[in-house]
């Protein structure tokens, strides 16, 4: 069954969506205005008081001085070489000024208030994205609007900045020009409206064109984007030169810029047709008959003269042309208003996790640790049919370390997501220290966890600022970050960094610097567990790329490190969870055991199996070693 629309239901299509683009145009101007007084004020008045000096001046002298003078010449009356010196002259330095003034705001103004955009809006963007819900990010909507909203942001609100300078100075000119051609031939505006009509008409169809352009243009843009990373992110690297996936990659990349070859094929031709029908053909006709007209009504009635009529031609040819470009500057930044309405929504975008009303109570770092407990949870991640985690109870008591097992898929790290409130369950209450966890303020909740996730990140800053996640700038700070280190057992290689906790991580911006092994990553990120205050711990995997022996001495420390504190911990070795004093067994999504070890080798067949299989492995390899020796 086709899915196309008929020619009728694309027209009503496009109006609407000229209809939404007239109704967001003024809120979001206002929206983008705000960000303008408070980024810059200065360079946009600037910018305006000197765009309108500058082309004000020059109608002024196109239309009222030129009719006067020659007007005057052609009465006879005497006009004196110094006065017509003194009149042009103060005329040129008028226009001189104005044409300087123009030149240092675009030269010395503009580019400073680009670079503030660049800070400003982006640190804005970031900032919003760093406090948006976790889900938000598996939403590819709103994921579109962040990208575009980073992408595009700083360049288009200077952009419609300039369009809506342009089309204030071209409001200027045109009642300048307008109020000339009331005084002295008001039926030759019937010119004017020929070359008003066709643009309107046709306007608000270009701009809906260039957004349907872009927008698809974006989607394509993104696939070719993520293909070009992958081409040189050190993550690839060594998969792409180990594997075929290089020249599946290169065909989905070729793939993306045909599509985009496609959607320029299938937008540039209406585009063009529309701004040559928008633009073109009405200034053609505006322009030829109005000189026409007016040299006939000089020549043949003798209604005016020759000032007057240079004037009218001037004034004509002023508001033919500035009548054509306040539809363009419109048009053009109604394209705008499209993409900062994009932005607009992005930064409005309200949280579902947020805090109660007045506020929350602040989650506060208890000594002995935190107490967690949930009861009944169900969760199920947003476009996804079947819950992720079914019914979950249990309890940790305030500074007992509790051990997450089971297999993969098994819903353990989506339980520590929930545990942070970076989701809210479906059914079911969560507890820390005996408050529902919705009646704290989720601001507060990350000052009582020390964090590590499986795919935890290093960044490309000092090995210092890695570990305390801010500047080590006292002798303190360097203290702690170096003691941190040891007893994340990273101390003996932090002794042969020449640089120590200045050492770069990663080679990305500094030649010197230092790409860690995962093993040696997993005990940095480890190590920024111990230099944070906190009741409770979590750690995903916090031993997947060590070894046996590194591991066995990483929780010894790890044991003496959280004294006091709530710890709870993944792990696929079993033999990590021994010593627990709370083991959780999931399969499925859901809680199959919840004891210690001794007590779930009897009770829970799933954890038995799953450790004396594990054993058994252990026995072979050692036995094999033994062998080799």
């Amino acid at each position: 069954m086709s899915t196309s629309l008929s020619a009728a239901e694309k027209r009503q299509k496009r109006r609407e969506q000229a209809r939404i683009a007239r109704r967001e145009f003024w809120p979001t101007a206002k929206f983008v205005l705000g960000i303008l007084r408070r980024t810059d004020p200065t360079t946009v008045v600037l910018k305006v008081i000197s765009l309108v000096l500058n082309s004000g001046s020059w109608a002024l002298f196109n239309t009222y001085f030129i009719a006067n003078f020659f007007d005057r010449l052609e009465a006879g009356e005497a006009v004196s070489p110094r006065s017509v010196f003194l009149l042009l002259g103060g005329m040129a330095l008028l226009l001189a000024l104005s044409s300087f003034a123009t030149a240092f705001q675009q030269k010395y103004f503009s580019r400073r208030l680009g670079v503030r955009l660049q800070r400003n809006i982006n640190s804005t963007i970031y900032e919003k994205a760093a406090g948006s819900d976790l889900a938000c990010f598996e939403d590819p909507a709103f994921y579109d609007k962040y990208i575009k909203a980073v992408n595009e942001a700083p360049k288009k609100i200077e952009h419609w900045l300039q369009q809506f300078i342009m089309l204030t100075g071209a409001v200027f000119n045109l009642t300048i020009s307008l109020s000339f051609v009331l005084l002295n031939d008001p039926f030759s505006l019937i010119f004017v409206a020929i070359g008003l009509i066709v643009p309107i008409i046709l306007g608000d169809a270009l701009s809906v064109c260039r957004k349907s352009f872009q927008e698809e243009l974006a989607v394509v843009g993104r696939r070719r984007s993520y293909m070009q990373r992958t081409a040189y992110l050190a993550e690839y690297a060594k998969d792409l030169r180990l594997s075929g996936i290089s020249k599946l990659l290169f065909r989905r990349f070729e793939d993306a810029v045909d599509d985009q070859r496609d959607v320029h094929r299938k937008y540039g031709p209406k585009e063009t047709r529309l701004n040559f029908m928008t633009y073109q053909i009405p200034f053609l006709l505006t322009y030829l008959l109005p000189m026409i007209y007016i040299a006939y009504r000089a020549i043949e009635l003798n209604a005016f003269g020759v000032g007057t009529a240079l004037g009218l031609v001037n004034a004509m040819n002023r508001l033919c042309w500035e009548s054509r470009n306040t539809i363009g500057y419109f048009t053009e930044a109604n394209a705008d208003i499209h993409y900062l309405a994009n932005l607009r929504d992005f930064l409005d975008h309200k949280n579902s996790i947020t805090a109660p009303a007045g506020g929350g109570i602040a989650a506060k770092i208890r000594p002995g640790g935190s107490e967690i407990e949930l009861r009944n949870v169900t969760f199920t991640y947003p476009g996804k049919e079947e819950p992720t985690l079914k019914n979950i109870s249990f309890r940790i008591r305030a500074g007992e370390t509790a051990a997450v097992v089971g297999p993969n898929g098994s819903g353990k790290t989506t339980l520590v997501k929930l545990l942070l409130r970076l989701y809210d369950p479906d059914s079911g209450e969560i507890y820390l220290d005996g408050r529902d966890i919705r009646e704290y303020d989720p601001a507060t909740l990350p000052g009582v966890y020390a964090t590590v996730f499986q795919d935890h990140k290093l960044f490309g800053m000092t090995l210092g600022e890695n570990v305390l996640l801010r500047p080590a700038e006292t002798e303190a700070d360097r203290a702690e970050a170096t003691r941190c280190l040891v007893l994340a057992d990273f101390g003996k290689k932090l002794a042969r960094l020449e640089q120590g906790l200045d050492t770069t991580v990663t080679r990305e911006f500094d030649d010197e610097g230092t790409n860690f092994s995962g093993g040696e990553a997993q005990k940095i990120a480890v190590a920024r567990v111990y230099a944070r205050s906190s009741s409770c711990v979590i750690l995903d995997e916090p031993t997947s790329a060590l070894d046996p022996i590194a591991e066995a001495r990483m929780y010894e420390n790890m044991e003496t490190a959280t004294k006091g504190k709530t710890v709870i911990f993944i792990s696929h070795r079993l033999s990590s969870a021994r010593t627990a004093d709370r083991i959780l067994v999931m399969q499925g999504g859901e809680l199959r055991g919840n004891g210690r070890h001794d007590k779930l080798m009897k009770g829970c067949e799933l954890y038995r199996d799953m450790f004396e299989k594990q054993a058994a492995r252990y026995n072979e390899n050692t036995e094999t070693c033994e062998e080799v020796l």
